[in-house]
């Protein structure tokens, strides 16, 4: 693995994406957790029959309108805002997995799945979390108690222990990773600024290639290894954000 993974831009680190790809994309807290650039640079490509594994589905080109309604046209049109819907919307994506696949109001993804063009898993938060953690630790899969008793359980093995019954969830491997975190070193450590972690750290350990968009990359030995949450080992590639202006 090469030592120096910062890349020089979006679309070439993403330029190996297949047909077919199972890829994670980090969001559910805004701005701060959802690789913008690397969701435009997967767009601009045109790769088809995507898996895109991700907590919120997304709103796509209703996120404008969304803005607007919560900040104003005004605040919303300084706010420069996209995510993984637009993917379905251009309809690059076979299938969604996602704990909150559609969003109230918004039709981006509904309008797709209506219409018979994209395959959505609905899963628990939590499940989804201990599938990407089950591929991410090596292990066949976990017994979970949520869904049980529902059509969540169907079609999977059921134990019983301590009298409780539990389903198996098997592990969610991912081929690629897109996450956001605020600085890297040129080794791949990733540190995270807030609630902008969020599953980043968590899908990086599921994928066989995680890409990484940050703010701000530094020199090896300026992060402060008590604050590295993803050591590079896990990390493939690192774009930084171009500064504006």
């Amino acid at each position: 693995m090469a030592m120096n993974k910062v890349v020089a831009s979006f679309d070439e680190a993403v330029a190996d994406i297949p047909d077919g790809a199972v890829i994670g994309v980090s969001n559910f807290a805004g701005m701060v957790m959802t690789p913008q650039n690397l969701i435009q640079a997967v767009a601009r490509k045109s790769a088809k029959d995507l898996t895109i594994v991700t907590f919120f589905g997304g709103l796509g080109v209703k996120i404008r309108e969304f803005l607007s309604s919560l900040l104003g046209e005004e605040k919303a049109s300084q706010r420069w805002y996209i995510d993984g819907a637009v993917l379905v919307e251009q309809g690059l994506v076979r299938k969604l997995i996602s704990s909150f696949p559609f969003a109230p109001g918004v039709d981006a993804v509904k309008k797709e799945w209506e219409a018979g063009r994209l395959l959505a898993e609905e899963l628990p938060h939590g499940t989804l979390a201990v599938r990407l953690w089950a591929a991410a630790a090596g292990v066949g899969g976990v017994y979970v108690r949520t869904g049980v008793g529902t059509v969540v359980e169907e079609g999977k093995e059921k134990r019983v222990f301590d009298g409780e019954e539990y389903i198996l969830e098997r592990p969610l491997g991912l081929d690629f990773a897109l996450i956001r975190a605020y600085k890297a070193d040129r080794y791949g450590n990733l540190i995270y600024r807030g609630v902008g972690r969020g599953v980043s750290a968590l899908m990086a350990k599921a994928a066989s290639i995680t890409i990484a968009e940050v703010d701000e990359v530094v020199e090896p030995g300026e992060l402060d290894p008590e604050n590295i949450i993803t050591p590079g080992i896990y990390v493939h590639r690192v774009v930084p954000i171009p500064k504006e202006g």
